[in-house]
């Protein structure tokens, strides 16, 4: 946009933009742009050349969103008052912007239907003193989550807004507590709250609202974040949304006019139940067992063309809607996550992505921020009650001394709680390459599956013929030594079934390798389904609790000598046996011969 400058600059200038929604522009501030007659601009208040999307107001985003005559509005009667007497015009401020924008205060709230599907929706209007937060918005944002929670029913919201309203004090920080602890109470009612964030929401409207969002939605030019550009220090293309979804703290950026559709759709996948049948006559081919060549799995493992967890994903489930970034400012490529649907039944997927062949090599290890991503997935899964799908693929976690310092360890550690702790049932496959913590992070799961050729390992071929040798070059001898095979994960009783793969392998077929994945995941969620938590989850300690063999110094002991009696009890009575069966052989010795009982004895 050539003139960005002046639109931000607009913005300081409120007045400007909130009676943008009552002004029919020729052409667009910012493309130059012919406006006059568009069906776009008319309809949404959108620029056809360059997208600009204009303030609109509350009553006109809810004739978007809401299905045509759908919508109560509820709480009309409350309206603003002058609560510390503040040094100003405020009561005055307050009957000029309700006679000018028809609305009692900065929000409007009711319930309606979107797409038939009973929702609260509230909607902040900027074109109200700058959409600022007081004790009325407050208040009426906080009776809709609590009325969600109630109901039973979603809750979309729309902000705009410059963060707390000045002229209301202490009384305005405060409404952030009110709204977040009424959120709380739709989290424990597991109701989905979708936040779309507009031109601009800044302060409290995005630290206090927006960031507690299930799914949170940006607006094309939208100038998103905590403080106010021109605040020391920040710049527009610092808190532009483009940069925020980069930086994976909103999870789409989505044209106005294609909002309602999209969140129908999260919606629907957020809210899917549905019990999974499985064909019992439906069987994979059986695997192509291969006993003894560990590194040629090692190398199938690791082949250029064996499909990604994208891979899989898009051919096993019917919807993905994809959630970016770890909630701290960062996003990764190395972990894919959201909800999906397979079987119409709504799960979580965390994936492990392995990166193309020509990027840098350290670019295949997992960082602290997909740790932190893939939990924010398991944080979602819990407060819905979706079951979890994880797929590994990964030689490991980043082993650099930089991620120890951006927090890999504790964000490891969160990850493991998140998905050991999940009320519902959880399903790990390794799909690859299964390199040490890194797999565990994904993998404690109720059912573990494993393919054909994937490995599992404690550390890679290479790094232990290192280790134990000091030659690289003993890699492929050490793995047969480091049990990684899908067989010998199975003997070990660290996985629960193996998926079989196309004759030659995953990379050959990628159709066949999701059919028969999907098929054993389809399985394993079945047989699931419907466990309580308080079965689900101490099944899971179980476990978890009996893996390992190990035993004490004095079992140790005591097995070793039953052992060694053994062995000598053996070599007697054989000693004894022969003698009996050749009796010349014991006469032609020196000395007479001992007796049985003499040669059983223990020394």
């Amino acid at each position: 946009m050539k003139n960005l400058a002046e639109l931000f600059a607009a913005l300081r200038q409120p007045h400007q933009v909130r009676d943008a929604a009552h002004i029919s522009l020729d052409s667009c501030l910012s493309c130059g742009a012919d406006l006059a007659g568009t069906p776009l601009y008319e309809e949404v208040r959108i620029c056809p050349g360059c997208r600009f999307h204009y303030t609109i107001g509350a009553r006109e985003r809810i004739a978007l969103l809401a299905d045509s005559g759908s919508f109560r509005e509820s709480h009309r009667a409350l309206i603003s008052i002058d609560p510390i007497s503040f040094a100003g015009a405020y009561k005055r401020a307050l009957f000029e912007e309700e006679r000018r924008t028809g609305l009692p205060d900065a929000i409007v709230t009711g319930s309606a239907r979107l797409g038939g599907r009973d929702i609260e929706l509230a909607v902040i209007d900027f074109r109200f003193l700058g959409g600022s937060i007081g004790s009325v918005v407050g208040e009426k944002l906080t009776s809709a989550m609590e009325g969600a929670a109630r109901h039973k029913r979603p809750l979309v919201a729309v902000v705009a807004s410059g963060g707390a309203r000045i002229q209301e004090g202490p009384l305005a920080l405060l409404q952030m507590g009110k709204i977040t602890l009424a959120r709380g109470r739709m989290a424990k009612a597991r109701m989905p709250f979708i936040c779309v964030l507009a031109n601009p929401a800044l302060g409290a409207a995005y630290a206090g609202i927006g960031a507690h969002a299930d799914y949170l939605i940006g607006e094309p030019g939208a100038l998103i974040g905590y403080a106010a550009a021109r605040a020391p220090g920040g710049t527009p293309d610092e808190q532009s949304v483009d940069d925020l979804l980069r930086r994976g703290l909103i999870d789409e950026v989505v044209d106005r006019a294609q909002q309602r559709d999209l969140i129908m759709h999260v919606l629907d996948v957020l809210t899917a139940r549905t019990r999974i049948r499985v064909d019992d006559q439906a069987h994979p081919s059986p695997p192509h067992h291969a006993h003894g060549q560990a590194w040629n799995h090692v190398q199938m493992a690791r082949q250029e063309h064996r499909p990604t967890a994208l891979d899989f994903i898009g051919r096993m489930a019917s919807t993905f809607i994809e959630l970016r970034g770890d909630g701290a400012g960062h996003d990764t490529h190395a972990v894919t996550a959201g909800v999906a649907t397979i079987e119409g039944e709504a799960v979580v997927i965390a994936g492990q992505q392995r990166t193309a062949a020509d990027e840098p090599a350290a670019d295949t290890w997992l960082p602290a921020e997909g740790f932190r991503k893939a939990e924010r997935a398991f944080r979602l899964a819990a407060r819905f009650n979706l079951p979890i799908i994880t797929l590994i693929d990964s030689p490991g976690a980043d082993p650099r001394p930089a991620a120890t310092i951006a927090g890999l360890g504790q964000a490891m550690a969160a990850c493991i709680a998140a998905l050991a702790e999940s009320p519902a049932p959880t399903v790990a496959a390794v799909i690859g390459e299964g390199g040490s913590e890194a797999a565990v992070a994904f993998g404690v799961a109720d059912r573990v599956l494993m393919l054909e050729h994937a490995i599992y390992t404690v550390v890679s071929p290479e790094r232990a013929a290192l280790l134990l040798h000091r030659d690289v070059s003993r890699a492929e001898e050490v793995a047969d030594a480091l049990h990684l095979t899908a067989d010998a994960c199975r003997e070990l009783k660290v996985i629960d079934a193996v998926v079989p793969e196309p004759a030659g392998g995953a990379h050959l077929d990628h159709e066949t390798a999701a059919a028969n994945l999907r098929l054993e995941l389809l399985r394993a969620l079945a047989s699931l389904q419907g466990t309580p938590p308080k079965k689900l989850l101490p099944a899971r300690y179980d476990r978890y609790r009996s893996i390992g063999e190990y035993s004490s110094y004095i079992g140790t002991t005591l097995v070793h000598e039953v052992t060694e009696l053994r062995h000598a009890i053996a070599r007697r009575a054989g000693a004894a046996a022969a003698r009996i069966r050749h009796p010349r052989r014991r006469q032609e010795r020196d000395q007479p011969a001992a007796s049985t009982e003499e040669e059983l004895a223990i020394p």
